[in-house]
């Protein structure tokens, strides 16, 4: 630790920190554009001046580092002057649409401007035109008029994915951000360009005049489409009675506030979460008729004592887990296999080949997976848990088998729900608190975001049934 000064005041901050991230440590304010937590310091907008004792001039304090007995001066008339001047060049040749844009409310040039910004402006020639909503890539547009270049976007590209996809062209007030040999932007990780531009310049096509910032709140949890268990930031309207046509999982972001699990997202987290909540299923099903709870309950417990093969959910949390096995395994002793979604490609950056949560849980708790084609009649059949609409890889084999067939799950299955004897809905992974576990052994908790859809049971429950604690409704 060192000790610096800032206006006057002491304090003990990191040594090897930047100027800048150690006055967002101490709470001190210092206005930036390009600088980003998990990017390298650039000192492209020159909005973070400070004065420095012993400094000629005003010096850039993301790119600063702090040195024992720095005296760092935030407020004098010289630093205020060089803001104004700063947010004046950029206005100078910046739209002012603040009420239609998608950015307004969390604008990092909106919030400058209201703290720190110049009462008068002094540029009046006809601003540059430039193109708006030019597609840049999957799912992304940029609108080059709001554009600041910060630099956050191909900073990006370059540190994080070690691809130059996106460059400057053109030179001056027509300088621009472009594709990199006119290239469309095809990664895995597209949203989070849209994620840390500061001014709303690169939009998510979906999102386009989709949600108002003031008009929803931003809930932690974690994504479990995954092994690694990335931090997430799901975004719910609030609680006004004329936001009744909002979706109720409005947007999903990464959460760099996270030490460990935080900073960016791929797109498979961003987006699969949305489409899953778009596909629920609400109503009990016997080969495909609707049926009430109270012929579910009974029916669930006359098949108890046939069932031969339960199947569990990796999305299961470990907590359910622990109760599933303890019932079916320990008291009722039946044959438990585990499944998940199969292996998909993974990447050198987050995303991994293991495409389910708690696989290294199940491992440690003994559980088996299924393999395709393993089991030439699994007979008497319980799938428990959050099965994708995609499940299972031995679908054919659960056609083919003549026993009993019940699935509990949030979502609708893609084959024919005739096919089993009774599809129960639960909750989903977002209606209900819990503990998972990521590839390496570090346990992470996920959040009840929403109150359980119309229909729907929490697996504890339908647990608590089959053990004969359920009672009827």
């Amino acid at each position: 630790m060192v000790e610096i000064s800032f206006n006057g005041h002491l304090y003990s901050v990191e040594e090897g920190s930047t100027v800048l991230a150690a006055a967002q440590k101490v709470g001190v304010p210092i206005p930036y554009f390009c600088n980003h937590p998990l990017l390298k310091p650039a000192g492209l907008c020159r909005m973070c001046l400070v004065e420095i004792r012993g400094f000629p001039k005003l010096q850039t304090a993301c790119t600063t580092t702090v040195k024992e007995g720095m005296e760092v001066l935030t407020e004098t008339e010289s630093v205020k002057q060089a803001r104004r001047e700063i947010l004046e060049f950029h206005f100078a040749q910046h739209p002012l649409d603040c009420p239609e844009c998608d950015q307004a409310g969390a604008c990092l040039l909106q919030e400058w401007l209201y703290r720190f910004g110049f009462t008068r402006r002094r540029f009046y020639y006809q601003r540059d035109r430039k193109e708006k909503l030019v597609p840049l890539g999957k799912n992304l547009l940029l609108d080059r008029e709001r554009c600041i270049l910060c630099l956050r976007c191909l900073r990006f590209c370059d540190e994080v994915l070690g691809r130059h996809l996106l460059a400057v062209t053109e030179r001056g007030s027509r300088s621009c951000i472009a594709t990199a040999g006119e290239r469309r932007l095809e990664t895995l990780y597209n949203g989070n360009l849209a994620q840390i531009c500061p001014v709303g310049a690169i939009l998510e096509k979906d999102m386009k005049a989709r949600v108002r910032n003031w008009l929803v709140q931003s809930r932690p949890t974690g994504c479990p489409l995954c092994s690694r268990g990335c931090a997430l930031l799901v975004d719910t309207p609030k609680e006004y009675p004329y936001l009744a046509h909002y979706p109720r999982l409005s947007r999903v972001q990464a959460d760099s506030r996270r030490e460990g699990r935080g900073g960016f997202i791929c797109d498979i987290g961003r987006y699969t979460l949305k489409s899953l909540e778009e596909n629920r299923l609400s109503k009990i099903l016997q080969r495909g008729g609707e049926i009430d709870e109270a012929r579910m309950r009974a029916l669930l417990k006359e098949k108890l004592a046939v069932i031969e093969t339960v199947v569990l959910s990796s999305w299961l949390s470990l907590e359910e887990i622990d109760e599933a096995l303890l019932l079916f395994r320990d008291r009722l002793k039946l044959r438990i296999l585990s499944w998940g979604r199969g292996d998909g490609d993974g990447d050198a950056l987050l995303i991994r080949k293991e495409r389910n949560p708690n696989g290294t849980y199940l491992r440690q708790r003994s559980v088996k997976p299924l393999v395709d084609g393993e089991l030439s009649d699994p007979g008497n059949t319980l799938l428990f848990g959050d099965f994708f609409p995609d499940y299972p890889l031995f679908a054919e084999e659960i056609v083919r088998s003549r026993g009993f067939k019940a699935l509990i799950t949030p979502y609708r299955p893609s084959l024919k729900g005739e096919i089993f004897d009774l599809v129960v809905p639960v909750c989903s992974f977002l209606e209900k608190e819990g503990s998972y576990m990521d590839f390496q052994e570090r346990r992470w908790r996920s959040s009840k975001l929403f109150e359980p859809a119309g229909g729907t049971l929490r697996e504890g429950e339908i647990l608590s049934l089959l053990d004969g604690e359920g009672g009827e409704p």
